[in-house]
C-alpha cells in the first residue's frame, strides 16, 4: 500500500467530518424494541399497560446511548453537537429515572407520564433548538430532524390524551417505526460495517 491509498484508507476510518457514524446493528436494535413495543401493545394492551412504561424506558437509553455515542465516540464535529449531547443527556436521564421508578415501586400512571412526556419533549426541543441556533447544515440530517419532531409530538400527545387512546397510538406509532428501522440497518448492512445515523 502506497502512502496515497493509506491516507485514504485512515480518511475513511476516520469518517467524513461532521458525520455521525454509528453500527447498523444499533439501528437493528432500535427497530426490534420499537416492532416489539408495537405488536406486544396491540396484541395484549391489558398486559402490556405495565410494563409499556419499560419498554419506553429500555428505548429511550438505547436512543439517547446511540446519540451520546456518535457525538463522543465518533467525534462528530457538528456545529449543534453540544445540544444533541443535551438531548442525548435528558433523554438518557429520563430512561433511567422511569425505571427507577418502577423498580422502586414509586409507580403512579400520572406521574410517570408525566415525567415521560416532559423528558421526551425537552429532549426533542434541545435537539431541535440546537440545530435552528447553531444554523448546522453539515453534521444533522432530516432524519434527526423528522425524529425529534416526532418526540415533541409524541410527548404533546402523552400529556393531552387519555391512557388508552395513548397506547394504542404507540402501539401503531411504535411498529411502524420500528419496520422502517429494522429496514434501514438492512440497508446500512448491505452497504458495510457502517453507515450514517
Amino acid at each position: 500500500m502506497n502512502n496515497g491509498e493509506a491516507t485514504k484508507l485512515n480518511k475513511l476510518k476516520q469518517g467524513v467530518q461532521g458525520r455521525k457514524l454509528t453500527t447498523w446493528w444499533i439501528v437493528l436494535l432500535e427497530g426490534i424494541l420499537l416492532l416489539g413495543i408495537g405488536i406486544f401493545s396491540l396484541a395484549n394492551p391489558q398486559a402490556v399497560a405495565p410494563w409499556i412504561v419499560v419498554l419506553i424506558a429500555v428505548y429511550l437509553l438505547v436512543d439517547s446511548g446511540s446519540i451520546i455515542r456518535a457525538n463522543t465516540i465518533n467525534q462528530v464535529h457538528s456545529a449543534s453537537r453540544y445540544y444533541q449531547l443535551a438531548a442525548g443527556g435528558i433523554g438518557l436521564i429520563t430512561g433511567l429515572f422511569l425505571l427507577l421508578r418502577l423498580f422502586l415501586g414509586n409507580d403512579s400512571s400520572q406521574i410517570t407520564r408525566a415525567i415521560f412526556s416532559i423528558g421526551l419533549l425537552l429532549s426533542g426541543l434541545v435537539f431541535l433548538v440546537g440545530v435552528v441556533a447553531t444554523d448546522d447544515k453539515q453534521g444533522v440530517r432530516a432524519r434527526d430532524i423528522g425524529a425529534n419532531t416526532l418526540k415533541i409530538l409524541v410527548a404533546m400527545i402523552f400529556l393531552i390524551t387519555p391512557p388508552g387512546v395513548t397506547l394504542r397510538f404507540i402501539a401503531i406509532f411504535a411498529a411502524v417505526i420500528g419496520v422502517i428501522l429494522i429496514a434501514n440497518a438492512l440497508v446500512l448492512v448491505g452497504r458495510g460495517v457502517k453507515a450514517q445515523h
